[in-house]
Formats: structure tokens, C-alpha cells, sequence
């Protein structure tokens, strides 16, 4: 065999090997969710979870406050009566590891309605009931109360939230206002907030962008979204960057396409790979490939697919027991108007 004939024929196997769809996992009318946007979403014991996110009933951008279970074996949704304080805000959420808990991050109004400070809330799924409470802050020093302060009054909305076994700790990481780094501890019924400092060029604020973390290699990862710096010379980044939460060092490398915001996005933890489904840039049309990249190896590829599966602030989470990713929902439009995604995807490997 010749060394060409041998190039071509791995470079065959690994195009096989890597090649993937987007499949239609499940799609649903009136037994279920009404569609959202940006919802807070999870899996745990083979069961798909939502809550929060903003709904289209009566109008787009209505604050959704339920509660949602799809079961995985009769593929039928049931609305979770709710108990506790619950968050009326909308934010980003996280499960925290093997526990059916979700952190989530809202915004609330404070100081009589003048000012708008971030609420952590801590979901408990328990016996088909959601209970949600609300923690509150525990400083001990000056400091500490300092940094307490910053992150209360810190916009949460369209940032980040992931959660690290390694050191049972929530991370929260960029926003509108700048890429400062927020390590969550929970204590019971409070929780404790660091502000860590991280090296390397730091990324400019911003909203929207995908993200995802890599239990594996304890590293973060973001792409894109709409910068929001004064004087910024592109109004989305077009590069892909990474956080080591062991050296605590930003990296960075160019997108091989373009720059988005409110793209679906998944991390899946199996393939050290992180998903990211349309988006937009003009907030009137919807990219419709995805874009898969490969932390790993820091390598990309593509996704093709048809106009009638592009879409904007979508959302979805990693299936630990399945090995899969499932993302959905979201809104695109069409001829006919605004486009309102009730559906499930999932990724098929070749």
C-alpha cells in the first residue's frame, strides 16, 4: 500500500469515526411545556427537567415559573406542584452532580424595587414535588462581604452557571459587565462566594454565549456571543475560549464561523465536546448548522442542516445515564412569522 493510499484511508476511517447527525428525539402539542426560551434544563433517573425560561403565552418574554419532568420510558410530560420560595427572576442553572438539585442564579428586585441584585435558589426534586429556597449569603469578614456585594449586585441574566464534582463548587463566569470569575460553595441554607482571579488575556463582557464545562480535564469553556464593552470593534467575539480551574489561565482561539448569540448549547461530558445549535446575529433569522467542538482534541466540525430546524435561545442539557445530549425548544421564524419549538433533539453518531 502506497503512503497516499494509506493517508486516505485513515483519513476515511476518522470522517466515519467523527460524522454525526441532529435527530428528532421527541416533540409534543398540548401535553407538555408551551414553549420556551432560555428554560433551566437537566436530567436525573431517566427523566428530562425544565423550569423557569420565558414563555410566548400571552406574549414573547413572559416569565415561565413551572416545573416540568418529561419521563423517559412513557415519554409523557407532568407539571410538578411547586413548594417554597420560588424564584420569580429568570437565570442560568446548574445541577449539582449526582443529586435531582438545581442551583439557579435569577434576578430580583430589591431595596423596594429600585435595584435589581442576582438570587441564588436552590431546587430539590423530592417525591414529584419541586421545592425551591432560597440561600442567602454568608460573609464573616469585610471582605468577604465585599465580594458578597459585587456578586448580588452582578447582571446574571444570559451569563454562565456550571457545577464541579471535583470540589462540589457552582462557577459563574462572564457577563454584561465584565469576565470575572465567582466560585459558589453551599453550606445548608447558605452559600459562600469567592472571587477568584484568573491569568492570561481575560475575554471581554458579554451576553449569550455558549458554554459548557469538562468534568474530565475541570476546564470551562465559551463561545462567542454579543459583546456588550463600550467601544467594542464587532458586536459578537469570534473566538472560542477555555479556563483551566487548575492553572486558572485563559486561552483563546478563533471560531471557524461566525460569531452568535443565544445559540442551544450542550457540554457532552462523554465525547469532551461542546454542542452549539444556531443562534443568531441580527435577531431576526437563525443560523441552522451546528458546530460541535472538540475540547480534547480543540478541533471542529459541522453539522449541516436544513432552514426549518434554525433557531435562537433554545436550551438543553447532557443525559449521563444515556450518554447523549437532548436540546431544544426555542423560537426561529419563517414566512409565516414566529416559529414556536415544542421538540427534543439529540446528536446520532455514524
Amino acid at each position: 500500500m502506497s503512503c497516499l493510499t494509506y493517508f486516505i484511508s485513515i483519513l476515511v476511517s476518522l470522517i466515519s469515526v467523527h460524522s454525526a447527525e441532529l435527530s428528532s428525539f421527541h416533540s409534543w402539542q398540548s401535553d407538555g411545556p408551551k414553549g420556551l426560551e432560555h428554560g433551566v434544563s437537566w436530567t436525573h433517573s431517566n427523566n428530562f427537567y425544565v423550569t423557569h425560561g420565558y414563555s410566548f403565552i400571552p406574549f414573547q418574554g413572559t416569565q415561565s415559573l413551572k416545573t416540568w419532568s418529561l419521563d423517559f420510558n412513557s415519554m409523557e410530560w407532568t407539571e410538578l406542584p411547586l413548594l417554597g420560595d420560588i424564584p420569580t427572576g429568570n437565570g442560568r442553572g446548574a445541577k449539582r452532580g449526582d443529586r435531582n438539585q438545581v442551583l439557579m442564579l435569577s434576578k430580583e428586585h430589591a431595596f423596594f424595587g429600585s435595584r435589581e441584585i442576582t438570587q441564588l435558589s436552590l431546587l430539590t426534586i423530592e417525591n414529584n414535588f419541586a421545592k425551591w429556597k432560597k440561600l442567602s449569603i454568608l460573609a464573616t469578614t469585610e471582605e468577604e462581604a465585599n465580594i458578597a456585594t459585587t456578586f448580588l449586585l452582578r447582571d446574571s441574566q444570559l451569563s454562565s452557571l456550571v457545577y464541579s464534582k471535583k470540589d462540589d463548587s457552582f462557577y459563574t463566569l462572564c457577563n454584561k459587565d465584565n469576565c470575572d470569575v465567582f466560585e459558589i460553595k453551599i453550606f445548608g441554607d447558605q452559600a459562600k462566594v469567592n472571587l477568584i482571579k484568573a491569568k492570561g488575556e481575560t475575554p471581554s463582557a458579554r451576553i449569550g454565549f455558549a458554554y459548557g464545562y469538562s468534568q474530565q480535564l475541570n476546564t470551562f469553556v465559551m463561545v462567542s456571543g454579543q459583546k456588550t464593552s463600550p467601544g467594542s470593534s464587532t458586536p459578537f467575539s469570534e473566538k472560542i475560549w477555555t479556563l483551566n480551574l487548575n492553572t486558572m489561565v485563559w486561552e483563546s482561539q478563533l471560531l471557524p464561523f461566525s460569531g452568535r448569540r443565544n445559540p442551544c448549547f450542550v457540554f457532552d461530558e462523554g465525547q469532551q465536546e461542546l454542542v452549539v445549535w444556531g443562534g443568531t446575529s441580527n435577531g431576526s433569522t437563525s443560523f441552522n448548522h451546528v458546530e460541535i467542538y472538540n475540547l480534547k482534541t480543540q478541533s471542529f466540525k459541522t453539522i449541516s442542516e436544513n432552514t426549518n430546524k434554525s433557531r435562537s435561545s433554545c436550551f438543553g442539557a447532557y443525559d449521563e445515564s444515556n450518554k447523549r445530549i437532548l436540546f431544544g425548544f426555542g423560537n426561529g421564524l419563517d414566512q409565516s412569522g414566529l416559529i414556536i419549538h415544542q421538540d427534543l433533539w439529540t446528536i446520532k453518531n455514524q
